[in-house]
């Protein structure tokens, strides 16, 4: 059967709606006959081979896991991170790498293939492994050189502030594309601000702004009237009713997609109404108020920020005409973000023509020096507006409202987008309306914003708070310990896991992982309150526990092999002599139960 090998970079949408993730599904089929198992003496060779080239890769039955693991470790160890577990794909042969820029991928794939193969034979040849070594090299040089700029915006603002505080966080393993800050039932999944466990009711409001409406309506909170349309004619009888001009979006759209602002007549609404029909499941009108456009981060019972959102301008100096003038504000743009330098020009369209046209304008036109012209009427930034930070100004009554909205939604997070005629008067004594509210909120514009910090730590207060409490017992005899102490867990309905020489157990479940990674898939389990490892000590000091913390470790009197008594003291806040066989059960699900207690 001849080798198939191929590698494709797929998107996946995810629980948020702001972007998609890229991850790489690689495809090895036919690297030995079907049905081959990597003998120990050929695995020996390959992770010797591995070593050399600086890889650190786990056992693998099969050459086309072992090609799968050493692609993610080749990946892993030039992205400077430890190295994933690799997620089977749905196909056979299938394997998923999240996190890879395409021609990284591919590389990394051509190294992980070729060095199974290198070692199917008895002898390593050193030729060989130095082409290899050659490669290996020239593929960091590869990655070193790839343009920065990164897919996350969202996420890196927030693992900036996580490396700040000293809060761990890593790429999740089992959700390719997302990131984990805590452990176990501490932790916290997100796609860049986004965590997975919204309550119901919240989710549903912010992906829907006419459920939104309705629902802020019947508390009595500052909403404007409005009118669902189903097609274009329906669309301009209701801006007729709400009066001109209108405002058009689609009921579930996200980033301003389909969104008009400012429609004035029943040409303009009908053409604004097809706009909007692609990006949601209904279209929605209402009145435009020309007022100033805000939005207020709410983070736990606090308003973190206020900032107005501006649409983009130029400055006419008398000479230049409105196109060149917006070509040199998008430079200006680019230079002042050089981490997203492509993601905000003013691009001309729709919005900015008819904008300018209201103003007796096009793109010909020359300014006379000192006079400013708006280019957009939509003010959002990721289509060039600006923020400007109001947090300080805003009167008390408006942030009791925001508060207000994000108490009754049970959200934990969200930007809530309003306009009013000035943000330093009560909300009651104002033309005043809110537009709607976002648990996805973009915040890649606020690098070292003390907001970024405050998200954080309603997730993660400190990192002691979302670790996972971990009991080692280092047995020399386990016997039947573990089987015993996954009954009673199982029994008593506790949320514990146990990883022992028969496998890794989760929820009553026995969960496939490789040695030395049971912890690393303990802490994704989002039920999960404590991790014991039951341990012989040859496996201890072969696999080791991948912790960085124990809590309680039970030793025998005299711990072999030599070395790993030190080791184990280092890591444990609190060392025990191992109880009596008849005892170890009830001592180990007493301490378990006791460190459940103190981290609930």
């Amino acid at each position: 059967m001849p080798a198939t090998i191929q590698l494709a970079i797929r998107k996946v949408h995810g629980p948020s709606l702001e972007a998609d993730e890229d991850v790489a599904v690689l495809t090895l089929r036919g690297l030995a006959p079907d049905g081959t198992v990597m003998d120990p003496a050929w695995i020996d060779r390959w992770r010797a081979a591995a070593g050399a080239l600086g890889f650190m890769v786990d056992s693998a039955g099969t050459p086309e896991a072992a090609a799968a693991v050493t692609v993610e470790a080749c990946i892993a160890r030039i992205s400077g991170r430890p190295p994933a577990p690799v997620r089977a794909g749905r196909a056979a042969g299938e394997f998923v790498l999240p996190d890879v820029e395409r021609a990284v991928a591919v590389a990394a794939m051509q190294l992980g293939v070729g060095l199974v193969d290198l070692t199917r034979g008895a002898d390593l040849r050193p030729d060989a492994l130095a082409r290899m070594r050659a490669s290996a090299e020239r593929l960091q040089a590869m990655a070193g050189a790839l343009p920065p700029t990164p897919n996350r915006p969202m996420a890196l603002v927030l693992i900036e502030a996580l490396r700040r505080l000293g809060i761990p966080w890593r790429w999740s393993t089992v959700y390719p594309g997302l990131a984990l800050v805590g452990e176990g039932r501490h932790g916290t999944l997100f796609d860049g601000l986004k965590s997975l466990r919204e309550p119901v009711l919240g989710g549903m409001l912010a992906v829907n702004k006419l459920a939104l409406k309705r629902y802020l309506a019947a508390f009595g909170l500052p909403v404007l009237p409005d009118w669902i349309a189903t097609d274009a004619g329906q669309a301009v009888a209701g801006a007729a009713v709400l009066g001109y001009p209108v405002a058009v979006k689609p009921i579930d759209g996200s980033l301003g997609r389909g969104l008009s602002l400012d429609v004035r007549t029943p040409e303009a609404v009908a053409a604004a109404y097809e706009r909007a029909r692609p990006e949601g499941t209904a279209v929605m009108l209402e009145p435009y108020l020309a007022l100033p456009d805000f939005r207020a981060v709410v983070v736990g019972d606090r308003v973190e920020m206020v900032f107005r959102r501006n649409p983009p301008y130029v400055d006419g100096d008398g000479r230049s005409t409105l196109a060149q003038l917006i070509a040199v504000h998008n430079r200006t743009v680019a230079e002042k973000r050089p981490a997203f330098p492509t993601k905000y020009p003013v691009e001309i369209d729709e919005d900015v023509t008819v904008t300018l046209r209201r103003a007796g304008l096009d793109l010909g036109s020359v300014l006379e020096a000192g006079r400013r012209v708006t280019l957009r009427t939509v003010p959002l930034l990721h289509v060039g507006g600006y923020p400007e930070d109001v947090t300080a100004r805003t009167h008390p009554a408006n942030l009791a409202l925001f508060r207000r909205l994000l108490d009754l939604s049970g959200m934990g997070i969200a930007a809530v987008d309003f306009r009013a005629e000035a943000v330093d008067r009560p909300w009651n004594e104002q033309r005043f309306g809110i537009l709607e509210f976002n648990s996805r909120p973009n915040f890649s514009d606020f690098h070292g914003h003390p907001m970024i910090e405050a998200i954080v730590r309603l997730a993660a207060p400190d990192a002691e708070t979302v670790r996972l409490p971990t009991i080692l017992v280092v047995d020399p005899r386990p016997g039947d310990g573990p089987a015993d102490l996954r009954q009673r867990i199982a029994a008593d309905d506790r949320p514990f896991a146990v990883a022992a020489s028969d496998g890794l157990w989760l929820g009553g479940f026995q969960v496939p992982v490789a040695p030395g990674g049971a912890h690393a898939r303990m802490i994704e389990d989002p039920t999960l309150a404590v991790a014991v490892h039951w341990m012989e000590p040859e496996a201890l000091a072969r696999n080791g526990i991948g912790v960085a913390a124990i809590d309680v470790a039970f030793v025998p009197p005299a711990l072999e092999p030599a070395g790993l008594s030190p080791l184990v003291r280092r890591l444990a806040r609190r060392v025990v002599a191992l109880p009596p066989p008849d005892r170890v059960t009830d001592t180990v699900l007493a301490e378990a139960v006791r460190l459940a207690a103190s981290r609930a």
